[in-house]
């Protein structure tokens, strides 16, 4: 019995003389530990969410140490904008009902350096509105409304509006025009004048800008019982709300409008159309209605293809009679001072267009939102007609075939030399592509 309890103590004695120097904790998934993950893991972590209506900064998603994430943009950036350079936070304006949004995103191995991006990830972004106290559905145009709601399944009557307003003299010039399209589609002559505030029974134009995030391109549109009114920080934004509009009676049965909401911008920066006037002419009336046309289906990118040759050239000639492309019909549309020593121009004598009406062209359309660009390219037949010296034309080339030179005016240390050669008419070019 003694022996027993002599080992009893001396156990407890041990038990409690025992300590625990290090702990390490475990979840019961031990795969989820963050230790040792690659840049492909990382990205792949990565998911779209829903952001709720009450978040006005989206943060960036987590990553682990040794990685760093950024923002690569969202295809609607009037929903999403650019992160904050410090916070790398991004503003949010929430849409009036729920919209996906697609965001990508770049992260950054730190020790290699190896940058990989994730992909379009869809984010929901939740609206601000009851969707189940809507009435009145989206008035269909072309491109789509991108954001509507209505509470009110009544319209407002064409016989309502008889007067339209703008709240900036540098809206005057698109009112005249809108003013002048109303009547083609209604018959109705509307009154035009200038308010701060706008009026009852009457279009209202403000140039201001609704948030900050919707950009020139962008407008607001709230539809009254007795009043329109059209927002924008542009004239551009104010010109396409009018476009709009005209769509939007083209679509009623009874020509009246659907009382709501709109909240309306693009989706692709760029939306262009491209034109070659120079293998058969196009008159500059012609063109300006093309982008009149452009403008109304909110288009903002017009070239015009000034110069070239007839394209098949291989059925003038091959196999050693390849100077019979210098038959084949060209054309260089636009005024040019350029003469060889014969006094003959590049200019073409079917048809041809002014410096003076072109640059004219360029501005009133730059003025509405309409990028103007040329195209231009010149074929050998050219060349040889109007002595072109070979040697400089040889600087500027980027391929060739039989009968044909392809050159790039815009080559880097080119543009001086080109201006000697091309004079008035590659101004014109230049100032077309500084546009852009």
């Amino acid at each position: 019995d003694l022996h027993k309890a002599i080992r009893r103590q001396r156990q407890m004695c041990i038990r409690d003389s025992i300590s625990i120097l290090e702990v390490r904790a475990y979840s019961n998934d031990q795969s989820e530990t963050p230790q040792g993950q690659t840049l492909d893991e990382v990205v792949a972590s990565i998911k779209g969410t829903k952001i709720a209506k009450d978040v006005n900064e989206f943060t960036l998603p987590n990553v682990p140490d040794g990685f760093t994430i950024e923002s690569n943009g969202a295809d609607f950036e009037q929903i999403i904008g650019e992160a904050d350079k410090e916070t790398g936070k991004l503003p949010v304006v929430h849409p009036m009902t729920d919209k996906e949004v697609q965001i990508s995103f770049n992260v950054t191995e730190t020790k290699t350096g190896n940058v990989k991006n994730t992909g379009d990830l869809a984010f929901t972004v939740e609206g601000t509105k009851d969707t189940t106290k809507a009435k009145n559905a989206k008035p269909s145009v072309i491109p789509e409304i991108q954001e509507w709601f209505s509470e009110s399944d009544q319209k407002v009557s064409v016989d309502t509006l008889t007067e339209v307003t703008y709240s900036d003299d540098s809206l005057k010039a698109i009112v005249d025009e809108f003013v002048s399209d109303y009547k083609d589609f209604t018959g109705k002559e509307l009154k035009a004048g200038k308010s701060s505030e706008g009026k009852a029974n009457a279009f209202n134009f403000k140039k201001a800008a609704p948030d900050e995030l919707l950009g020139d391109e962008g407008y607001t549109m709230d539809i009254k019982s007795d009043r329109i009114d059209v927002q924008s920080v542009s004239v551009t934004g104010n010109m396409y709300g009018m476009q709009t509009i005209l769509q939007m009676y083209k679509g009623s049965e009874d020509g009246g409008y659907s009382i709501g909401t709109m909240r309306d911008y693009p989706r692709y920066e760029t939306r262009g159309f491209l034109l070659d006037v120079a293998r058969k002419p196009v008159s500059l009336e012609m063109m300006k209605e093309i982008t009149r046309t452009m403008r109304y289906y909110k288009m903002n990118d017009f070239q015009a293809h000034l110069s070239d040759n007839y394209i098949w050239l291989g059925e003038y000639g091959k196999n050693g009679t390849e100077n019979n492309a210098f038959s084949a019909y060209e054309a260089f549309r636009l005024e040019s001072g350029l003469t060889n020593e014969a006094g003959e121009s590049p200019t073409a004598k079917d048809y041809s267009i002014t410096k003076e009406q072109f640059k004219k062209f360029i501005a009133d359309e730059r003025a509405v939102g309409i990028v103007l660009r040329v195209g231009v390219g010149f074929a050998r037949p050219a060349d040889s007609r109007c002595g072109f010296a070979a040697d400089l034309l040889e600087r500027f080339v980027e391929a060739t075939e039989p009968g044909v030179v392809h050159f790039n005016c815009f080559m880097p240390g080119r543009a001086a030399e080109a201006l000697a050669v091309f004079g008035g008419s590659f101004l014109c070019a230049l100032e077309i592509e500084s546009a852009r």
